[in-house]
C-alpha cells in the first residue's frame, strides 16, 4: 500500500516542485534580463503580466495533475485499508469485492 500509493504521490509531488522551481527560475533571469535590455516601463511592465500569467498557468496544470492523481486513487486505497483492517468486512463479503469495481492499473506483463 505504502509503494503503491504513498510512494508515487511523494515522487509526483516531488518531481513537479522542481520543474515549478526550475520554470519560476527561468522567468526571474527572463524578467531581469528584460530590465537590464530595454529601458522601457510599458513594455517591461507588459511582459512581466506575461510571465507572471504563464507562472500561474503551471502553477494550475501541476496542482490539476496532482489533485488528479490524489482524488483517482484515493478511493481504492481507503477500501482496501478497510477491508484489510476491519473484521466486520468478513461478515459482509460484498465489500470484500467494492475494489475490483474501481479504477486499478492494467497487468503488468506482456503478451
Amino acid at each position: 500500500m505504502i509503494v503503491g500509493y504513498f510512494v508515487p504521490l511523494a515522487v509526483i509531488g516531488y518531481c513537479y516542485k522542481a520543474i515549478y522551481n526550475l520554470v519560476q527560475c527561468q522567468l526571474n533571469v527572463a524578467v531581469v534580463q528584460t530590465l537590464i535590455s530595454s529601458n522601457v516601463t510599458t513594455l517591461t511592465a507588459n511582459r512581466n503580466h506575461s510571465l507572471l500569467i504563464q507562472e500561474r498557468q503551471l502553477a494550475m496544470t501541476i496542482t490539476f495533475i496532482i489533485l488528479s492523481f490524489f482524488f483517482s486513487w484515493t478511493p481504492y486505497v481507503v477500501i482496501n485499508l478497510i477491508n484489510m483492517f476491519t473484521p466486520w468486512v468478513a461478515k459482509y463479503k460484498i465489500l470484500a469485492t467494492v475494489p475490483a469495481y474501481l479504477p486499478s492499473p492494467p497487468p503488468s506483463g506482456g503478451s
